[in-house]
């Protein structure tokens, strides 16, 4: 089995990498005085194309995250220059070199193009207020700015926005690309001027602790075989350069999957099952006398004709662009679908169809655009290629890969640590052979909540398959947390702190806790943490006030009147609350105990709350203490793993 190992690059050249999928080949893209670009046929090893815009074109200044999209033979790439706005290059070639097409966009920087199926171009930025976007009158000529997706925890950037089943998901990254704590996020909409509204309030791709860490602005765009996407995203070394990793991604409305950052070998990405080189129309077709079956499964053929009309078949389909541009749908002497495109073809460029059949369904993609979708109520066999024709032809690629998009995703192997949702079978990617946990999660007879059970299991290194009961809802898997007990004493600094001690994988647990509070302001509060992971302060300084809530877990806080339970995913969400009368000038003693979902908080040696988590529980984390507008004296931990 081929593996690769995240980071891909070792440079420290990749900052905000973009990549466009274009003829079957990949170009990557990223922040550098003359924009540096690699290709790869498999999203794995890639090739230096070197520069591909002029030396000194924005003199003292770095044009920021480019962003390139295919239009009708033409390259458009967008940037900002060291964020002073946005100016429009582009090129014949997807290696360029890039040429000053238009300048001063302005729209402070980070600029994402997306071209709708109905042939409409949209523009998407960052600023201080979160995501905005446009529509743009041509390449070059932006429309009415309108807040796409307002958020709240600094600063925003690294927009992109894709199209799945009739939905729009915009990813971003939150935080300062300089901080451990920079992450992804995915936000969802109707309409791809929004609102969009996250899918999940935790980030989808955060990673704090390790040899990478800060992981972020993300592109994502198809993989090999065109049946699993893959997000791009570079990390943040010590030296403040940055490096690039891939991982697989997922998108639906109730959730964003990506298989998680691992830095140990893992499953390259699956190549096309059957591929070609360049064909003229001159010489013998792609085996023209092969029939395929294609009832399942997902063609691409990108070719070049001098005039139109042209088209390819797809088994028992062929799919013309007549000299009307329309799109022509016949199955043998029966016109399945004729309609206007969304925009005129230009003969003499390259044009890609994709065509995916799925459940008696052929959706078929125009240079990225969803332009028809026909019913199939038999199989399909038949040849792939062009269509006869007059006109000079030429293929130069064309690919097939069998099976479906979901299945091909489900059929991935998962790095660990992993949340696995619910399949009779799963595979997973173990980093190393010993023993972990493994936290399966079925439903009540009532199915009003989800109980969770425990099970320590020794798992080989490598990929192996897990199987999954019938009544189960998801898997999470672990190590077993290799330090069982710990010990911490602290001395705060500041008003405003997080510190942490124990395994990160530490996941049954009593933790005791002795805190004492000096001062604190109307709304402060001071108390202690578990199942902490991903912990970060905020902003390119370390801002410990902008981080306050910047990890995933618990928190247990003592305010001048109540006592409450937290849960945090990089923001707060209050579970519990109690009300207290203590004197808070004294050492107060907390304990808590957790079992799988089961948290109990004991509070002076009484029993103070319980509370279940049924809404996907943190399992596992280190422990610690919080502070929040408030100064204290001391704290100290004594933990115990119960696993």
């Amino acid at each position: 089995m081929k593996t690769y190992t995240n980071p891909l690059s070792h440079d420290g050249l990749r900052p905000d990498p973009f990549i466009l999928r274009f003829d079957g080949t990949y170009y990557l893209y990223v922040t550098h005085p003359q924009i540096l670009c690699w290709s790869s046929k498999d999203l794995v090893s890639w090739k230096e194309e070197g520069p591909v815009i002029a030396e000194q074109l924005f003199g003292d200044l770095v044009p920021f995250a480019p962003e390139v999209i295919y239009v009708n033979g033409w390259f458009y790439m967008y940037a900002s220059p060291s964020g002073t706005g946005h100016c429009v290059l582009r090129s014949t070639s997807p290696t360029g070199p890039f040429t000053l097409h238009a300048e001063g966009l302005e729209r402070s920087l980070d600029g994402s193009p997306f071209m709708d199926d109905d042939g409409n171009l949209y523009l998407y930025w960052a600023d201080d207020r979160g995501i905005l976007g446009c529509a743009m009158q041509s390449p070059s000529e932006p429309g009415e700015t309108v807040l796409v997706c307002k958020t709240d925890m600094g600063w925003t950037e690294g927009p992109q926005v894709l199209k799945e089943d009739g939905l729009y998901y915009l990813t971003y990254c939150g935080n300062h690309y300089l901080s451990k704590g920079y992450r992804i996020y995915c936000a969802v909409s109707t309409n791809p001027l929004g609102p969009y509204k996250n899918v999940s309030a935790q980030p989808i791709l955060v990673q704090t602790n390790g040899p990478c860490v800060g992981l972020g602005h993300c592109s994502t765009v198809w993989g090999p075989d065109l049946q699993v996407r893959y997000m791009a995203y570079h990390n943040l070394n010590k030296d403040r350069s940055r490096d690039f990793s891939i991982a697989p991604v997922s998108f639906s409305p109730s959730e964003v999957s990506v298989l998680g950052h691992c830095n140990y070998e893992q499953p390259v990405p699956k190549l096309p099952d059957v591929t070609t080189k360049v064909i003229s129309s001159a010489q013998q077709e792609w085996e023209p006398d092969r029939a395929y079956d294609v009832t399942g499964a997902v063609a691409e053929v990108s070719m070049i004709s001098a005039t139109l009309p042209f088209g390819v078949c797809f088994g028992a389909l062929a799919l013309t662009v007549t000299a009307e541009h329309k799109l022509v749908v016949r199955n043998h002497e029966c016109t399945l679908y004729s309609a206007l495109l969304p925009f005129k073809v230009k003969p003499k460029v390259l044009h890609t169809f994709v065509m995916q059949s799925h459940e008696g369904m052929v959706s078929i993609f125009l240079d990225g655009l969803l332009v028809a979708a026909v019913q199939v109520a038999q199989s399909n066999i038949g040849p792939i290629g062009s269509l006869p024709g007059e006109n000079e032809r030429i293929i130069t690629h064309a690919q097939l890969s069998y099976g479906s998009r979901q299945k091909a995703f489900e059929a991935l192997a998962i790095p660990i640590p992993a949340k696995v949702n619910m399949r009779n079978a799963c595979k997973v990617n173990v980093p190393s052979a010993g023993t972990y946990l493994v936290h399966r999660s079925t439903q009540n007879t009532d199915l009003e909540a989800a109980q969770l059970q425990c099970e320590k299991m020794f798992l080989k290194k490598g990929v192996q398959t897990l199987q999954c009961g019938s009544s189960e809802q998801y898997m999470v898997i672990h190590k077993r947390a290799q330090q069982l007990t710990a010990t911490a004493q602290w001395k705060p600094k500041g008003a405003y702190g997080k510190y942490v001690c124990g395994d990160t994988y530490t996941s049954a647990f009593e933790m005791h806790a002795v805190v004492k509070r000096n001062q604190m302001g109307p709304e402060g509060s001071f108390g202690v943490m578990f199942r902490v992971t991903d912990q970060a302060d905020g902003g390119e300084g370390s801002d410990p006030v902008l981080g306050r809530n910047f990890f995933n877990g618990y928190s247990c806080m003592i305010s001048a009147e109540n006592i409450t339970l937290f849960k945090h995913m990089y923001c707060q969400e209050p579970l519990v609350e109690v009300p207290h009368t203590e004197f808070l000038g004294k050492p107060l003693s907390l304990k808590v105990i957790a079992k799988e979902q089961d948290i109990q908080i004991f509070f002076e040696d009484r029993l103070l709350l319980t509370y279940r988590d049924t809404k996907q529980p943190f399992l596992y984390g280190k422990v610690g203490i919080r502070y929040v507008g408030s100064l204290m004296d001391s704290a100290e931990i004594t933990l115990t793993c119960l696993d």
